[in-house]
């Protein structure tokens, strides 16, 4: 039996780049005939989109998100601001062109730099007839779909892509997605009700050094162990950004290793924790750093 891809309601989809990534598929004897379905409810990220993701950050300047680009957050603005566009309008192309033409309106006003044309609409519109002769045998009411398959028990993997930190609530906000790839995006992404057996959550992390003796007292950061000035700095080298204050005591207030496993299982449901090395990072009777930046 072969697998069965799903794209569902809480995606958006840039109709190019899933016809780009078929075609390359195919190309390689790969058919993905009857075996991707897009929700007709997913709704569609346009190239402008992606411009006017472009234009934000740079009226952002030195406060920007830093975003891939994609149009991923201006596409769910519009979704939630609900003028966005879905998969299901591709079958009312008598009604298609005035949305865009409104969607295109509405960042022709918001952005200077953006230009809109009756020409750019014109254009747009004929593309989008041509995606959506080419979409329709892909469409589906996937809420159905993915209902049915938990019915007949079959096997079912949901990729929640960049997962929890990423997630628009649970994440390093402002710095996340526009949507919820953690566990609970599988209800609303997928339309799947919260009846989920085990949920397992990975772990990784990188194993350094540790160091036995007190540093409760230490105020000056030279005076702290090696192995400490150590793991500080392969911090800052991981996340890119200086490290201005650190605890040294448990009566101040940490984010360590155990806050972001806490965070997983609160925001995931995890019920199984798979950790890809068993070894301790510090010793029991070292004390943990608290990292401020």
């Amino acid at each position: 039996m072969r697998t069965l891809c799903v794209i569902g309601n809480g995606i958006v989809v840039h109709l190019p780049g899933l016809f780009e990534e078929i075609d390359g598929l195919e190309s390689n004897g790969i058919s993905c005939k009857e075996r991707i379905l897009v929700s007709d409810c997913a709704h569609l990220l346009f190239n402008f989109h992606r411009v006017v993701d472009g234009l934000r950050e740079s009226e952002l300047a030195n406060s920007f998100i830093d975003t891939t680009k994609n149009g991923i957050g201006p596409c769910y603005s519009s979704k939630v601001i609900w003028n966005g566009i879905r998969v299901c309008d591709l079958r009312h192309m008598d009604t298609f062109p005035q949305k865009l033409d409104l969607l295109l309106s509405e960042a022709a006003a918001r952005f200077q730099g953006f230009k809109h044309s009756p020409d750019m609409l014109r254009e747009e519109v004929e593309n989008y007839k041509r995606f959506a002769e080419r979409l329709e045998p892909f469409i589906a009411d996937t809420v159905y779909v993915m209902n049915e398959c938990i019915a007949q028990e079959k096997k079912i993997l949901v990729e929640g892509d960049q997962a929890t930190m990423l997630d628009i609530d649970f994440g390093t906000y402002p710095f996340v997605t526009s949507s919820s790839p953690s566990a609970g995006g599988i209800c609303t992404g997928l339309g799947i009700l919260p009846r989920v057996g085990d949920v397992i959550g990975v772990v990784e992390y990188e194993v350094l050094p540790g160091w036995q003796c007190d540093i409760s007292s230490i105020r000056n950061y030279f005076d702290l162990p090696k192995a400490a000035r150590q793991y500080v700095e392969r911090i800052e080298e991981l996340v890119g950004i200086p490290i201005h204050y650190i605890g040294v005591g448990r009566m101040m207030p940490l984010y360590t290793n155990d806050f972001l496993i806490s965070l997983l299982g609160f925001v995931q449901w995890v019920s199984h924790v798979l950790i890809g090395k068993i070894k301790l990072l510090i010793s029991e009777k070292c004390p943990v750093i608290g990292i401020y930046v």
